[in-house]
């Protein structure tokens, strides 16, 4: 199973993968959607939330964070382990990770 299929990513039902992507920095304020964008950043959340992860990506010359949950907390440490070996990888080659080891 894919990484942007797998049925773990979601919030309340709704999908979490791809992220919706918001400005931090940079000169372009595009407002990218989907998976776009280079892997730069991953960190679980610190806010004692154990379900989600903020990804940082970088588009264009700018950067941009979004939140990825995760419908089981033990899985977001996983793949926040995971995704922190792909940095600098393209959100796309990510989103095609194969995650059947994990289910």
């Amino acid at each position: 199973m894919k990484l942007r299929e797998h049925p773990y990513f979601n919030h309340k039902g709704l999908p979490s993968w791809p992220p919706a992507w918001s400005y931090v920095s940079g000169p372009c304020i595009d407002r990218p959607q989907g998976e776009v964008g280079i892997l730069k950043k991953v960190q679980l959340s610190s806010a004692g939330h154990r379900d989600r992860c903020f990804l940082t990506i970088q588009f264009k010359s700018s950067f941009y964070i979004g939140c990825l949950f995760v419908s089981d907390p033990a899985f977001c440490k996983q793949i926040e382990a995971l995704l922190q070996d792909h940095i600098d990888e393209e959100i796309r080659a990510v989103a095609n990770l194969d995650l059947s080891h994990l289910l």
